[in-house]
């Protein structure tokens, strides 16, 4: 079970389908907007139907060093009992990502949401301008999950 509330031991795990495309370029986004805020968080990706190793694809790896995110040795992984178990946060790219997650693993649903409110397009397939537009959004996404992040962290600080 993931170690919620713990100051130092917050993990988001970001779900997509492949794992080649948008859920790493949050990974890899994350890290980047967290180091920079100075939130102790660790992030990970995954794919509801990834193929284990699969590299970033080539218009994401792009896309996301457009924001100083390295994703350029990505290995796609498949979503799984321990990657749901060791998460605080549980994020998918779409609605449908997250009611999967729900679906597959009951015991973590109230881990579960969506990284925006708004669905976030798999640009797999399209241009390197759809693969812009899908990081900028992720991009945002991100930024603001990040301040809520360690507003939160902060609570808890306060707290302790």
């Amino acid at each position: 079970m993931a170690k919620k509330g713990i100051i130092g031991s917050m993990t988001v795990l970001f779900i997509c389908c492949g794992n080649t495309c948008r859920s790493p370029m949050a990974e890899g986004m994350f890290r980047v907007l967290a180091r920079r805020a100075g939130l102790e968080a660790e992030a990970i990706s995954c794919g509801l139907s990834a193929y284990v190793g699969a590299p970033a694809a080539e218009g994401a790896v792009s896309a996301a060093a457009r924001y100083a995110a390295d994703i350029s040795r990505h290995a796609a992984r498949p979503m799984g009992a321990e990657l749901v178990a060791d998460a605080t946060h549980i994020l998918g790219m779409t609605r449908w990502h997250a009611d999967a997650a729900r679906r597959l693993f009951p015991d973590c649903a109230a881990r579960v949401d969506t990284l925006d409110g708004a669905d976030i397009l798999d640009p797999f397939g399209g241009g390197q301008a759809v693969y812009e537009a899908c990081a900028g959004q992720i991009y945002h996404a991100v930024e603001d999950l990040v301040r809520r992040l360690a507003q939160e962290r902060e609570r808890e600080r306060e707290g302790a």
